[in-house]
């Protein structure tokens, strides 16, 4: 037993003896375990503390040590019994270096007192509660030097500047004591003064850039938001839907890409129904901005999540149609057969797997409870926040390997394979003005404008780590331009096959030509004129 002879000192040796008798007659221990006590003065000294165990150490090897109690005392005999892995018990070692170097150094220390880690936490959430944020911590030379202090303190002042608490350290003098601490505080208000002087000065030029900023977002906003992405989104709609209608005609079936095209179709119309209804949000919070926040507050996470899946389908419908379109070139009659055999099978598989990979997207923000509204969210404008697994190193990984697979990889595979399909369409001249020809080349443009108007919006996000709520004005301004890249992509696709695909072309004129015949009326002449024209055949049939 290894702990101090010092009686202000609590535990020291001559209670924890009193204690030890007390248990040993208590249960009779003597009787069934053999014990050899050997007691030691370690005096709470970094020094004497581990000379102790040494000497002891020389003459027989102790089964466990109980002490010492002083983290400077504690630190070299731990570190001594780790490599002879005898156990040390202590209700000391209050230090979370303990902990911090606990297999390295620490291995065979066992302990059952308080941690100052722990001791930090408690006054952080004090401080935190009255709104504190600067500490001033006072101490004295007598009985114990400062050193021995700054083992207690280093671990709860980690914990202040982890928390974004300042804490300053000063010592207590005679001075100090004649005059009933007054220097003291003096000090601390004019430190302080001086201090809130700098921090007005700070803000002031902070705040006149944050307005700046804001300004920029507003106007980006308004331009974007108000304006643009409508003018894109209604005829983008108009056209998508069309496209769904040419591709499930008869016309159109004969077309092995048809298939991609109609679940990419379905896919843009959902990406810009989406982004209308965000426009259509901006318009309402400009004549009633109290509605439209709380609109906004309901809509952001589903709408975001409805965004993340249509993007993340469009990316690799995209990429099966590069795929199959450069296997009918290549002339694999093989591959050719499996691609439109499973067809349907992976559209539905694509579709499927983006919505579960898409689902933790929904998870990373929060509302922010209307008790917890503070400055921060004041500034930033928005009732959403980041939540704790929004926030943390695993959503990260997450993000990175999303925005891998969402933009960067198709892209990259796309532009590998564009490139090849120019090259065997260059090989093909007899293809030249054929419909797989021109079919051929508004998928290749399609494909361009796909890897252009994604793959900003996917660096931002991936090397940036650039998100929306959560971010500066003048980083949402950027993604407000980067996101209407990607809306521009969902609305081009049927201006492209409308303007050099003729198939397509009949096949949509061919819709309003069925329309306008449904609605003329039939005559008695129209029936005359048919029956004439029919005499003749059935005559011919007759005579043969």
């Amino acid at each position: 037993m290894m702990f101090p002879d010092i009686d202000r000192f609590i535990p020291n040796l001559k209670s924890l003896l009193v204690v030890y008798e007390y248990i040993v007659h208590r249960y009779q221990i003597s009787k069934w375990l053999n014990i050899n006590l050997q007691v030691k003065d370690s005096s709470c000294s970094i020094s004497l503390a581990p000379h102790m165990l040494v000497t002891t150490m020389l003459s027989t090897i102790p089964d466990v040590v109980f002490g010492p109690f002083c983290d400077l005392a504690v630190a070299p005999v731990a570190r001594l019994l780790h490599f002879q892995n005898i156990p040390l018990v202590t209700m000391g070692a209050a230090s979370n270096e303990f902990t911090l170097q606990r297999q390295k150094m620490y291995s065979t220390l066992f302990r059952f007192g308080y941690r100052t880690d722990e001791l930090g936490s408690l006054f952080v959430k004090l401080l935190q509660y009255y709104k504190w944020s600067f500490v001033k911590v006072l101490y004295e030379d007598n009985p114990k030097p400062w050193h021995e202090c700054q083992v207690l303190l280093r671990p709860i002042a980690h914990t202040f500047t982890s928390n974004q608490i300042r804490s300053d350290n000063r010592k207590i003098t005679s001075h100090d004591v004649d005059d009933n601490f007054k220097s003291i505080f003096i000090d601390f208000i004019s430190n302080n003064a001086s201090e809130k002087t700098m921090n007005i000065e700070t803000n002031q030029t902070t705040l006149m850039n944050n307005n700046k900023d804001k300004e920029f977002f507003e106007s980006v906003q308004i331009i974007f938001g108000l304006y643009i992405i409508p003018i894109v989104c209604l005829p983008g709609l108009i056209g998508n839907i069309l496209c769904i209608i040419v591709f499930i005609t008869n016309s159109m079936q004969r077309f092995l890409t048809t298939q991609f095209l109609l679940f990419l179709a379905i896919s843009d119309t959902i990406k810009l129904s989406n982004d209308l209804l965000y426009s259509i949000v901006l318009i309402i919070q400009a004549f009633n901005q109290q509605y439209g926040k709380k609109l906004f507050l309901i809509l952001y996470r589903y709408c975001h999540y409805i965004n993340t899946v249509s993007t993340l389908c469009a990316a690799w419908l995209t990429l099966i149609v590069a795929i199959e379109r450069y296997v009918l070139c290549s002339g694999n009659s093989q591959k050719r057969i499996i691609v439109q055999r499973n067809s349907r099978i992976i559209c539905y598989s694509i579709i499927f797997c983006s919505l579960i990979v898409a689902l933790p997207v929904s998870f990373r923000y929060e509302i922010v409870p209307l008790s917890t509204i503070n400055q921060t969210l004041i500034d930033s404008d928005s009732p959403l926040r980041l939540s704790k697994f929004g926030s943390s190193r695993l959503f990260r990984t997450y993000s990175i390997t999303f925005d891998l697979i969402r933009a960067i990889i198709p892209s990259l595979l796309l532009f590998y394979l564009n490139t090849r399909i120019v090259y065997l369409l260059c090989r093909m001249k007899s293809s030249t003005g054929t419909a797989f020809y021109r079919l051929t080349i508004s998928l290749i443009i399609i494909i361009g404008c796909f890897i252009c108007c994604y793959f900003p919006d996917a660096l931002l996000s991936l090397i940036l780590n650039m998100g929306y709520i959560d971010e500066s004005y003048q980083k949402r301004a950027i993604r407000e331009i980067t996101d209407f890249f990607v809306t521009f992509n969902s609305a081009v696709n049927f201006p492209v096959y409308f303007c050099i695909s003729y198939t397509f072309q009949r096949s949509v004129l061919r819709l309003f030509a069925r329309k306008a015949k449904s609605y003329s009326r039939t005559t008695n002449e129209d029936v005359i004129q048919r029956q004439g024209q029919r005499q003749p055949l059935n005559n011919i049939r007759n005579m043969m």
